[in-house]
């Protein structure tokens, strides 16, 4: 209702200390908890973890955050109140804000009950209060919903707490009371239609009324527009509705993330009858917007919109619930928008009212989303559930009533992944846009995973495929495999979707009904997946919880969860690396695993700017997800807060309304090619660039030698994608490889991009020397091989050996990948095993030990980057269990396995030294593979060669003999 405070006649605050009760046996019902008072107290609002109520549990839980106080039951909540002033005939209507299942007794009497996840519980207490005081008794569930909640009441996320949550108050009226207010704004039309639900006194038989608007905007005490009308009403509820004209008054500015202008709507009715004179009203903020789209894009007031967002669950660990104040709200917007974001998908879950004013105050489009993760089945097939569907649709009507009038709620999703029968999710999208057509609906996000399908009633479309083929994705589980283009695919930047999304002709998918096995949640379930014609989409497209990139844990945030949620799991993560010997390199393998997951997001994100088909994102995720497994995605923490991967101003460089960009083939080059590239803009901003130009140019990170080159002087307007000129740079002769920053800017503006290439010299003298030495097989140079007896026999010589791995046995051996794991290895490696399926590799990258003078020939940070794709990809890595072997080169595992994994490590082995590396460079064609196998090779042959720690010679038997 986005309701601010009107003419009722007064409001009793209900927070503070209330007489308190667990039930955990449910019993209360039964023994009439409701006529009795308690010793123990609580303060509201709040929950019971937050008051420690109930014993502490020890259970330690390693899939989320552990909740110490956790409490599933009953909880028995009451006061006595009274009414100031209190007249008979006045209602009487007890809110409560936020709560689960709520049951409300007056003296004893039962009054009602709520159910509502989403949405405020409202009682009337009218026929209770009759002396305009009693005793208030409230029993919250948290148990036996009609549906399971979603993120609403998940471990994973906000938790299944029991309490009572922002207002708490007994509002009371005089004769007549406002109940709801629906405004729908019309910028283009000028037009403000309003509906009003009026609810009359029984002894009133007629009341002869008028209905007053007046707008003025917000922050400003002048009113823009009022005018009013007359209406009669009658004793019980009225529906009142009425369009405003607005023309001829000032015009009324459109709302949007750059201009969010509200206006303060006071909705008032006022009347006299033979009994007095009655009036309420209400004060709501509203702002001017209309929404369209066509086949690709968004319009918000005509202008195209790319939404630019992320998923969230509601994680706030101190408390277990989302805040229900817009200051804290204001803040977590602000965060998101400092890194480019302009839109929220609430999985399965609904802020609350302080969410929605805080983004109608900064400028965020939000998409709440039904609290559902299942099926939805017609009646008569198996997996119709009558009670919870209908529970789920009220649900949805409800979350219209109460937030639909903010500007910020510009999308509604009926939950995530559905599946079961596409008619009845039209027609419910249907009866919804039946009674409000404020927003953009969705039957859901990603429904059908593998067998998509766009509705009748479908503004948009959000998944991650068209067919098995069609992917518009970066990276997938490998239980949904094939997986993406940043997986997969040797790093470059040309990638696009669009012909994934909308492909120059379509083709026949398999036909008939079968059952498939999914991924569902944190496990698999079965279902029906009808073949069909291969899907071209006729509306706007946004791609599905793009990203899961994951990070190693960073065991410094262990300090700062002080509140309601403990996190156990980042501590057992912590020890079983100190039981496996490795938590000296905690840190260094998050800063690694992070920088990794850093490049893949900006390949993922540009890949997604560059997509001309594809009207809008939603990253999984800018922030970490601290359930289903510990999934640590995020460039933030849970508590929002920068890890220290990436700056906002940098992350802005590819994640923003505008975004410059460079296409190019490669990362890698030798010296004297060309590096060609073409430039890209994804303008989403309304203001106009004049008269500036694009400057590119090309940097040794070493010698600070540069190159430059510069477009004409043009105009930039707001544009979709666009092409700018070509170019090229040849790379210079180097005696040792380089790096170069390739950097793209607007000139004299902050619209600015940049890349890391390497550049390698031509080393066909320098692999030949070491092919000559090979051929002499000289007693004082390094044995040089793939075969373990050559080894023994060397080692045993006292020689030094530069060993080639690549036949290492499988129980020794984890495969190689270059990309960091998706989302949570322990999650999707148990649903890949129960679906049998290919497990995850589950590796984050490397950490490189880049002053090892084994790398001095290389070009290397200490994290991996694109000239290690050819070296690492489908290699064996070395398992090291056991050992306390440094590797110069360590591949990050998960925290589940915590394997000691090397790609290039060294030991002393009986009388010998040996250089072990894993990946095949004897029969590798690759520049940067040659020049690590030059570079080892020096190593090798050099007096710096000595090894620290030692290798039995029959532990290297059973890993390579």
């Amino acid at each position: 209702m986005n309701e601010g405070e009107g003419k009722m006649k007064s409001k009793t605050d209900l927070s503070g200390m209330w007489e308190f009760c667990l039930d955990g046996d449910k019993k209360g019902m039964e023994q009439e908890f409701y006529n009795r008072h308690f010793s123990d107290t609580i303060a509201l609002p709040g929950t019971t973890s937050e008051a420690k109520k109930g014993g502490r549990r020890e259970k330690r839980e390693i899939g989320y955050l552990t909740e110490p106080y956790h409490f599933e039951g009953y909880a028995w909540y009451g006061r006595e109140v009274e009414v100031k002033d209190y007249q008979p005939g006045d209602q009487v209507i007890l809110k409560l804000e936020r709560t689960r299942k709520s049951y409300v007794w007056i003296d004893g009497v039962f009054v009602g009950s709520r159910e509502s996840f989403c949405t405020s519980h409202i009682y009337d207490l009218t026929a209770y209060l009759m002396q305009g005081r009693g005793h208030l008794s409230v029993m919250i569930s948290n148990v036996d919903y009609k549906a399971p909640g979603g993120h609403m009441t998940s471990p994973d996320t906000q938790t299944n707490w029991n309490g009572i949550l922002g207002e708490i108050s007994l509002r009371v009226y005089r004769g007549v009371r406002l109940k709801d207010v629906f405004a729908e704004s019309c910028w283009k039309k000028r037009q403000l239609k309003i509906a009003v639900n009026a609810a009359v006194d029984d002894k009133i038989s007629q009341f002869y009324a008028k209905l007053a608007v007046s707008l003025c905007k917000k922050g400003e005490s002048v009113n823009w527009f009022c005018e009013s009308v007359p209406v009669q009403l009658t004793a019980g509820a009225n529906e009142i509705t009425h369009t405003f004209d607005l023309k001829g008054q000032n015009e009324p500015e459109g709302w949007n993330e750059y201009t969010p202008v509200l206006y303060e709507m006071r909705v008032e009715i006022s009347g006299e009858t033979s009994g007095g004179t009655y009036a309420d009203e209400k004060k709501i903020c509203i702002g001017f917007r209309d929404l369209t789209t066509d086949e690709r894009s968004f319009y918000l007031n005509g202008q195209p919109l790319l939404l630019r967002g992320k998923h969230d669950g509601m994680i706030f660990p101190l408390t277990g619930y989302a805040p229900m104040d817009v200051q804290s709200w204001e803040k977590v917007f602000l965060t998101a928008k400092d890194y480019g974001i302009n839109h929220y998908r609430f999985h399965t879950c609904c802020p609350p009212e302080a969410a929605f004013v805080a983004a109608d105050e900064v400028g965020m489009y939000l998409e709440p989303e039904l609290p559902f993760w299942g099926t939805i089945a017609a009646e008569g097939e198996p997996e119709y559930d009558k009670t919870r569907q209908e529970f789920l649709k009220q649900e949805g009507y409800d979350i219209l009533r109460e937030y639909g009038n903010h500007p910020s709620f510009l999308l509604f999703s009926l939950g995530n992944e559905l599946w079961g029968n596409p008619k009845v999710l039209d027609e419910i999208l249907g009866d919804y846009k039946a009674v409000d057509r404020r927003h953009w609906y969705v039957q859901g996000s990603n429904n059908f995973q593998f067998v998509p399908t766009v509705l009748v009633n479908d503004d948009f479309f959000c998944g991650v495929r068209f067919s098995k083929e069609r992917l518009f994705r970066g990276s997938y589980a490998m239980c949904d495999a094939p997986q993406g283009h940043v997986q997969v695919k040797r790093p470059e930047m040309e990638y696009s979707y669009d012909d994934k999304i909308r492909p120059a002709q379509k083709a026949e998918m398999e036909s008939g009904v079968g059952e498939i096995e999914i991924q569902f949640g944190t496990g698999t379930k079965k279902v029906k997946a009808e073949g069909k014609e291969e899907l071209i989409p006729h509306i706007p497209v946004v791609s599905h919880e793009i990203g899961q990139y994951e990070t190693y844990p960073d065991y410094r945030e262990i300090e700062k969860y002080t509140g309601v949620l403990v996190p156990e799991n980042l501590k057992i993560f912590k020890e079983r690396l100190e039981q496996a010997g490795m938590v000296h390199m905690a840190q260094k393998f998050f800063q690694a695993s992070g920088k990794l997951a850093v490049q893949c997001y900006k390949r993922e994100l540009e890949t997604a700017f560059k997509s001309r088909e594809l009207a809008g994102f939603q990253i999984l995720d800018l922030q970490d997800f601290t359930g289903q497994g510990t999934a640590l995605v995020g460039i933030l923490n849970a508590f929002m807060e920068n890890k220290g991967l990436i700056t906002a101003d940098d992350w802005r460089s590819f994640c923003s309304d505008c975004v410059l960009m460079l296409s190019f083939p490669s990362f890698v080059y030798e010296e004297g090619m060309k590096f060609s590239y073409r430039i890209l803009f994804s303008n989403m901003n309304p203001t106009e660039l004049k008269d500036a130009r694009i400057v590119v140019t090309m940097q040794n990170k070493v010698t600070g030698e540069r190159m430059r080159n510069e477009t004409e002087r043009m105009h930039f307007t707001q544009t979709r994608l666009s092409e700018y000129a070509d170019g090229t740079f040849r790379i210079p002769e180097c005696g040792v490889p380089q790096v170069y920053e390739v950097h793209v800017e607007i000139e004299g503006s902050s619209i600015e991009n940049s890349y890391e290439i390497y550049a390698f010299p031509k080393c066909h003298s320098k692999l030949g020397d070491v092919v000559n030495i090979l051929r002499q097989k000289a007693d004082t140079l390094p044995v040089i091989t793939d075969r373990y007896e050559e080894l023994k026999r060397a080692v045993a010589e006292g020689r030094k050996v530069l060993f080639f791995g690549t036949g290492i046995r499988d129980a020794y051996a984890m495969i190689g990948t270059y990309c960091t794991d998706f989302w949570c290895y322990p999650m999707f490696a148990s649903i890949s095993e129960s679906m049998n399926r290919p497990k995850p590799v589950g590796t984050m990258g490397l950490y490189i030990r880049s002053e090892h003078p084994a790398l001095a020939e290389f070009v290397t940070e200490e994290y991996e980057t694109p000239q290690w794709w050819d070296i690492v990809t489908e290699e064996k890595n070395a398992i090291l269990d056991g050992t306390d072997i440094e590797p110069i080169v360590w591949v990050i595992d998960n925290f589940a396995r915590n394997h000691r994994l090397g790609l290039i490590y060294e030991a002393k082995v009986d009388n010998g030294s040996v250089l072990f590396c894993q990946p095949d460079l004897l029969h590798k064609d690759e520049i940067a593979a040659k020049w690590l196998f030059y570079s080892l090779y020096q190593y090798a042959a050099s007096e710096r060669f000595v090894p620290e720690q030692t290798m039995e010679p029959g532990q290297i038997e059973k890993m390579y003999g």
